[in-house]
């Protein structure tokens, strides 16, 4: 593998993570279609989905405050709205500015040496070959954090979606009854909290999640 096909590897999990969210950093021309889809469909798709959660559960907590609510018991709920708007306000300006961070990916590249393998570097007898080196440990290393940071998101979004319907089918094996939960707490114009409703409503918080 030559250093070129290195540096693309390491990014590629950078860039197929961005996809997701409706970012695109490839050079390469898609179909007219499929360009819309994930630049313009997908990207309005998940600020759609989530920002209508967001805003019952700021409603709940706002309404249970009036209501002279305990503070600290309903403060529970900030993380998670402040986490939301963070991570969205950043995929926002990751947007924005997606032809920035592909001219970043060009410039860094263009210092990553084009041999093929690494004979070829020692035949050369060159004096970079120790800054090179360094740039294939930076690659691995940053390989390395992409897959802890990914990872251990999985981790957190898979609990933090599962963990309410496990306590739900745990108190329902107990008491025989179904309190509904979800991963936000939230508070529509209409009862999401209904037998009918809450598995639409829990798929649609999995996913804005």
């Amino acid at each position: 593998m030559t250093h070129s096909e290195e540096f693309e590897s390491t990014i590629r999990l950078t860039q197929f993570t961005l996809l997701i969210s409706g970012i695109k950093l490839y050079r390469k021309k898609w179909n007219f279609l499929i360009d819309i889809l994930v630049q313009k469909f997908l990207f309005y798709l998940n600020m759609i989905t989530l920002y209508p959660v967001l805003i019952a559960e700021i409603y709940l907590l706002i309404e249970a405050l009036q209501k002279g609510g305990s503070f600290v018991e309903h403060s529970l709920m900030t993380p998670c709205i402040t986490v939301s708007i963070l991570g969205t306000v950043k995929v926002c300006f990751l947007y924005k500015n997606s032809d920035i961070l592909l001219e970043i990916i060009d410039k860094l590249s263009e210092i990553h040496p084009k041999f093929n393998n690494d004979v070829e570097i020692a035949n050369e007898d060159r004096e970079t070959t120790n800054e090179e080196k360094v740039t294939k440990d930076s690659m691995r290393l940053l390989n390395l954090n992409m897959l802890v940071l990914i990872g251990s998101g999985v981790c957190v979004v898979t609990m933090f979606c599962l963990m309410p319907f496990i306590l739900m089918m745990i108190g329902y094996y107990q008491d025989g009854v179904l309190k509904i939960q979800y991963p936000y707490l939230v508070k529509y114009f209409f009862d999401a909290y209904s037998i009918r409703l809450w598995y639409l409503e829990y798929i649609h918080q999995v996913y804005a999640s």
